[in-house]
């Protein structure tokens, strides 16, 4: 360890030297930060579908280089191509970015032989959400995680001893942050820290941006990575087989799982190319298999999701005596509802214990007007809805957050649909935002125009009118189109595919059958600028090709990687004349 830091001036009370506190930290503080660690060792799934061990269950990601698109790179690849001190994971909801860093925070806080070479040459590991409201500055953050070292040494000592240490900092989730953990963010990069230390931060696309300008505001330098879907039939059933395992402790039950997914209609299992996904369909599998078989679109799936959700409460109530507990679930949905609404619309996916207090008095107050004969906690309604999070030893308050923004969505929609049900309320007042944050509730609205076709088409019809117009606002993509359209029912196809005026002039992207389907109801209302074909051969000759083509006329089609011309030369495959193949 050099002197840097006792050159620079202001440090080491009491006479202590540098090398005393490089000695504490790499020692006592590494062995504390690693025993909190471990806390994470453990992952409770949604849907009381079980308890696994992160390390067990964890499915090796695959990630990409911005600047070599081609390359696919492990975790230990990833490690030796860093050449600067920053590193940007990004990667859609769902791709595992929170279980990457939990993955190599357990790795490091394990036995000493059994920490991989990529993770040997870092000293010490420290953990920052984005999503944390506690923590206001560094300081704070490396309490939780070293606790008090020794008597006279403060966390100010630490910090500064920590510049001086080759230092993993794992930021997860910077489409996460709120205004107290930005604050620790840019402490962080305001700092200088020794020149063998790396700053990996993950984040989800849409906010890669606003990370970029952040970084460029502060001069610093980063490498752009992005997580890879779990995109091959092999590598999924691999994923589905080791959750299985740790969730039946059944190898027979866990091949079953995995031969079910096998059966899938191969447009159906092309969607399942997130992490998040692949266990949803293990816990709905364990629940209610009878239900896959209805499947046509991640929307089914979705939804599925949402009723075992509602099975799982249902059960807790009906297990202490509840009556109609239907009615209360339902009660209770719209107050989780309407606030995992206003989260979204700001951001946020966490509460803060004023916000959870006033959710349980809320939610007490419904179940104590349904019912006063049988006393029901709160925590029995929450626990199913919510993560809840003890905190690290010397942490703060237990916190409480939606599971994932996919949930958080679902819910939201839920409560959206029923006041435009039950309400004359105009679209924009039940959202209870400006127009200008629309945008963040895209997916919520999305997931309203397919539950209002499925549930209740008269309200479709006369909402529709507000809704397109808020979709507009919401800025909607040309996929987002496709998809909403193959979610509804097929008399309300023509209608929703209004929305692909929205989208003119804008290439299309044609990912699955069901796209195939749609394209050609969304070219009358709609004009690409091309369209661009990503599809497998097995699910390319199950899409209903012939269809698509016959309205394209001199429309160009460009065919993706993942089609050879071999693969399209069949009897349903378009006529030459029909369209130009052009290779990609």
């Amino acid at each position: 360890v050099n002197g840097k830091m006792a050159a620079s001036g202001g440090f080491s009370p009491g006479g202590r030297d540098l090398a005393y506190y490089c000695y504490w930290v790499t020692t006592k503080g590494r062995r504390i930060a690693n025993q909190r660690f471990q806390e994470y060792a453990k992952e409770d799934l949604l849907f009381d579908a079980g308890c696994v061990e992160r390390l067990a269950v964890f499915h090796q990601l695959e990630v990409t280089s911005e600047e070599e698109k081609k390359n696919k790179l492990t975790l230990e690849q990833l490690f030796h191509s860093l050449k600067k001190g920053i590193a940007v994971i990004s990667g859609v909801v769902g791709a595992g970015k929170t279980t990457l860093l939990m993955y190599l925070m357990l790795q490091f806080s394990g036995p000493q032989s059994a920490v991989p070479k990529h993770l040997q040459s870092f000293e010490i590991v420290v953990f920052i959400q984005c999503r944390d409201r506690d923590n206001k500055n560094l300081e704070e953050v490396v309490k939780v995680h070293f606790g008090v070292l020794s008597a006279d040494m403060t966390a100010e000592d630490i910090l500064l001893t920590l510049q001086q240490l080759r230092v993993l900092f794992l930021v997860d989730g910077f489409d996460e942050r709120n205004e107290v953990s930005s604050a620790v963010l840019r402490e962080l990069l305001d700092k200088t820290w020794h020149q063998d230390s790396r700053i990996l931060i993950t984040t989800c696309p849409r906010a890669a941006e606003d990370l970029k300008n952040l970084l460029r505001n502060k001069g610093k330098v980063s490498e752009e990575y992005k997580i890879l879907q779990i995109s091959e039939l092999r590598r999924q059933l691999d994923f589905i087989e080791k959750y299985g395992i740790h969730l039946t402790m059944n190898g027979d039950a866990a091949l079953a799982m995995r031969e079910r997914f096998s059966k899938l209609n191969p447009q159906v299992q092309s969607l399942f190319t997130k992490p998040i996904l692949l266990l949803y369909f293990c816990s709905i599998f364990k629940e209610t298999p009878e239900k896959i078989d209805q499947w046509r679109s991640l929307n089914d799936m979705s939804m599925d999701r949402f009723e075992l959700q509602k099975i799982v409460m249902k059960t807790k109530l009906s297990d202490i005596g509840v009556r109609d507990p239907d009615l209360l679930i339902d009660k209770l949905l719209g107050v989780i509802g309407k606030c995992a609404l206003e989260f979204l619309a700001f951001d946020h996916v966490t509460f803060t214990s004023l916000e959870i207090s006033i959710m349980k008095e809320q939610c007490g107050d419904k179940i104590r007007a349904h019912t006063s004969i049988v006393e029901v906690g709160t925590e029995v309604f929450l626990n199913t809805m919510l993560v809840v999070k003890k905190p690290l030893s010397g942490g703060k308050d237990t916190t409480y957050s939606f599971p994932h923004k996919s949930v958080q969505e679902t819910v939201a929609a839920n409560y959206v649909v029923r006041q435009m049900m039950l309400t004359e309320d105009t679209l924009q007042e039940i959202l209870g935002v400006e127009p200008t944050k629309n945008k963040r509730l895209r997916e919520v609205l999305l997931y309203v125009v397919a539950a209002l076709s499925r549930d209740s088409p008269r309200h479709l019809t006369r909402r529709w009118g507000e809704l397109k117009e808020t979709l507009r606002e919401a800025g909607v993509t040309a996929r987002d189109v496709m998809d909403c359209v193959a979610r509804c029912r097929p008399d309300h196809a023509g209608t929703v595919a209004e929305l692909a005026a929205l989208t003119e002039g804008k290439k299309w992207n044609v990912r699955n059958g069901r796209h195939v389907a749609v394209v050609p109801v969304l070219l009358r209302h709609g004009r690409p600028s091309r369209v661009v074909v990503h599809m497998k051969a097995a699910v390319l000759r199950g899409a209903p090709w012939g269809a698509l083509v016959a309205v394209f006329k001199n429309l160009q089609v460009h065919l993706g990687p993942f089609v050879v011309a071999a693969d399209v030369e069949a009897p349903t495959s378009p006529p030459k004349s029909a369209v130009n193949l052009l290779p990609q």
